[in-house]
């Protein structure tokens, strides 16, 4: 990271990720998974002749996967995903960022759009993604400069009355939950 004075003078250049993995929209869901896998990343920009089109989350992959509670072999699923391209569950109105812009303003985005990523553009070419993750860390370096104010609480940070469960719920009441609320953990909870 860049020498700077305080945090708000930092980039989104300063914390994206950069070369970042990509896929051509004919590419399979399949290499999808697999990249996301072996890279650790839950967001993979789509390109087509260096220009973004489009976006692929896990939880794209998973809206689209074949259940394994379906009747199909593991051969079977895999080969109906190895034909679907990307093209067919990727999201194709993409939010992004100039690399010139405040990291401040990426956060404040993301956070108020509930975005785990924006894709960095300069000149309509991908350049980056910037992601909750490059920005927690800033959050985390700056916790490690010393002790935290009395006001840094867990329940300032918390969600307050959020979406839960019964423990009685079912995988399916879950996923429409997150889906319905645009989140990716409910806690389960037993009010008994």
């Amino acid at each position: 990271m860049p020498a700077v004075t305080t945090a708000s003078e930092l980039r989104v250049s300063d914390l994206m990720s950069s070369p970042v993995f990509s896929l051509g929209p004919t590419q399979s869901l399949t290499l999808a998974d697999s990249l996301m896998q072996m890279a650790r990343i839950r967001h993979i920009p789509v390109v087509d002749g260096g220009k973004l089109v489009g976006l692929v989350t896990h939880r794209d992959l998973l809206a689209a996967s074949l259940s394994a509670l379906t009747p199909l072999s593991e051969d079977e699923r895999s080969t109906l995903q190895l034909a679907v391209p990307v093209s067919r569950v990727m999201q194709t109105e993409v939010w992004t960022i100039q690399p010139k812009a405040l990291a401040v303003t990426a956060a404040r985005l993301m956070r108020d759009h509930r975005f785990g990523c924006l894709p960095v553009v300069e000149d309509d070419k991908l350049v980056g993604i910037i992601t909750e993750h490059d920005l927690l860390a800033v959050v985390a370096d700056a916790l490690d400069l010393g002790p935290p104010p009395a006001a840094w609480t867990v329940e300032r940070a918390m969600t307050p009355a959020p979406v839960a469960l019964p423990p009685s719920a079912t995988v399916a009441d879950a996923r429409a939950a997150m889906d319905a609320y645009n989140i990716r953990h409910v806690p389960v909870t037993d009010l008994s």
